[in-house]
């Protein structure tokens, strides 16, 4: 008998695997692995068996949320699929600065200063990094204690911050009118920002959502870019267990399905492997352009 198991720690996939073995060892079988999620020092993993037929997966979480992974990560716990080397930030901000001023015709002029949204932000050192270069940054997070993280990160004293509730987030400003980041719901509607923005950072965004969330998530970048905004997107590729998530594995294809960025964004560019990334998967990249005038 075939059977499917995956382990889901804080909501993420952290190991899967197909085995064909004799069922009169199941139980070892099942034991063994209550020992590596304990290993893990994790309480929020639960383990059920189940055969490998048509519905999987074997191992289910109980109630994960975004806010138990972040306390985990903010706790000193595995950090999943986070990047925070500065570097690959800078490689980042590059490539969006580049085709941001071929797109725009101002190749060789003095870089422009972009507005830049940051889905799902985190507390990625992109966001500091892109404002204290000059950009203006708009990161959204549905965790605040990730968005504390994040605005402290930028080095500035607290008063030098402005907090104010709108609607059900938490949106901080920065004196210097340059950075504006929320602690809500990325999917929410936000009259402000629509045509705001002319790039976006999505570093594992897109893969990180649940894949019916992919439409509204996509919907909320059309409102909030201008024609012709540039957006750079990491995904993973991984080797096996492409079906599971998140992270999930995201191609091309994945991002322009009509429902997806296809409608209002065009594939302008496969970045490939950005960067190396430890464990059977590889960060790819890619740049689309906002095209408002696909569909008028």
């Amino acid at each position: 008998m075939r059977n499917h198991f995956v382990i889901f720690l804080n909501g993420t996939v952290e190991f899967h695997m197909t085995a064909t073995f004799n069922p009169n060892l199941r139980e070892t079988f099942k034991y063994f692995l209550i020992l590596l999620v304990g290993l893990t020092n994790n309480s929020q993993a639960t383990l059920s068996f189940h055969p490998h037929q048509n519905s999987f997966p074997a191992f289910t979480p109980p109630t994960m949320t975004w806010a138990n992974t972040w306390k985990d990560i903010l706790n000193g716990g595995n950090k999943r699929w986070k990047i925070d080397d500065i570097l690959l930030k800078k490689q980042a901000l590059k490539k969006i600065c580049t085709y941001a001023s071929a797109t725009s015709g101002e190749s060789g002029k003095d870089e422009q200063k972009l507005h830049i949204l940051c889905p799902l932000a985190g507390d990625d050192p992109f966001v500091s990094h892109a404002w204290k270069e000059g950009h203006s940054v708009f990161a959204i997070d549905l965790v605040p204690e990730a968005v504390d993280t994040l605005r402290k990160n930028f080095g500035e004293p607290d008063d030098q911050w402005t907090v104010a509730t709108l609607g059900s987030s938490v949106v901080w400003k920065h004196k210097g009118g340059r950075a504006t980041l929320y602690a809500g719901n990325m999917l929410e509607k936000r009259p402000e920002l629509e045509n705001k923005c002319n790039a976006v950072y999505d570093k594992d965004s897109f893969g990180a959502l649940d894949k019916n969330d992919r439409k509204p998530f996509c919907q909320r970048l059309t409102e909030f870019t201008r024609e012709g905004a540039i957006v750079y997107v990491e995904v993973k590729n991984k080797d096996s267990g492409k079906e599971f998530g998140p992270p999930f594995h995201v191609e091309k294809k994945d991002l322009m399905e009509e429902d997806n960025f296809g409608s209002f964004f065009e594939h302008i560019a496969d970045l490939g492997q950005v960067y190396n990334f430890d464990g059977p998967m590889q960060q790819m990249g890619h740049i689309l352009q906002r095209n408002a005038m696909k569909h008028e």
